[in-house]
Order: structure tokens, then C-alpha cells, then sequence
């Protein structure tokens, strides 16, 4: 006799959306900046919690994001920022955990958010720096 029932139901991980890796045009400087005001303004626009930002050389400076998923899975990227008195580019260089494929140009669409959201930060911080 069966005396009750136990039902599981599986359900589908949440998919990771792929896009096409989004690379800005170069973000144009307000003349009158300086090389060490445009360094500034990047710094301050990326200083998050879970970035870690150094400068790489003149007119470099990297961007890295580590974390770990509740599943140990890692997530990672790494961000060039180029710059001069004139403009800041905005680069890919690598990622692990993100689903970047490069044979396609694709990534997973967090990391567009993350390059859109500093590209934003950076227009508003250098119209009003």
C-alpha cells in the first residue's frame, strides 16, 4: 500500500544570456583635462567592492573582477582602460567563467553590463569633473 507521494520537480539552471562582446567607441575627453585628471576619473569611477584597480603604466590602468559563486564557481574578468588627455578606450583582455568566445566575439551579458555601466560613470564623472 503507498501510503503517500513524493514529487520532485527539475528545473532548468537560469541560462547565462550570450551576446555579442560589446567594445565602445573611445570616450572623448573635455578639453582642458589632464592625463592625471582622466587617471583620476577612471579610478574613482571604478572603485567597487569587487574590483580591483592598478595602474598597469602611463595612460594604463587594469581592472580586475574575482568571485566565487555559491557553487565554487569562478567568475573573472580583466578590463584595460587606455587613456590620454584626449580620450579613454575601454578593452576586453580576459575573462573565465563569462563564456567569452572569441572565434565568435561573444560573452556572457554581465560582463556588457559591467563595460556599459563604466562607460557611463566615466561620460558623467568627466562632464563634471
Amino acid at each position: 500500500m503507498i501510503t503517500g507521494c513524493w514529487a520532485i520537480a527539475v528545473l532548468p539552471a537560469q541560462a547565462a544570456t550570450i551576446d555579442p562582446l560589446y567594445q565602445p567607441e573611445a570616450i572623448q575627453v573635455p578639453s582642458g583635462k589632464t592625463t592625471e585628471q582622466v587617471r583620476q576619473v577612471i579610478h574613482k569611477v571604478t572603485n567597487d567592492k569587487n574590483w580591483e584597480v592598478r595602474d598597469v603604466g602611463t595612460g594604463h590602468i587594469e581592472a580586475r573582477y574575482f568571485k566565487k559563486s555559491r557553487r565554487n564557481k569562478v567568475i573573472s574578468a580583466v578590463i584595460d582602460f587606455h587613456f590620454d588627455s584626449r580620450a579613454i578606450r575601454i578593452s576586453y583582455r580576459e575573462s573565465e567563467g563569462l563564456d567569452h568566445n572569441s572565434q565568435d566575439g561573444t560573452i556572457d551579458s554581465t560582463y556588457n553590463k559591467w563595460v556599459r555601466t563604466f562607460e557611463k560613470r566615466l561620460r558623467k564623472a568627466l562632464n563634471s569633473y
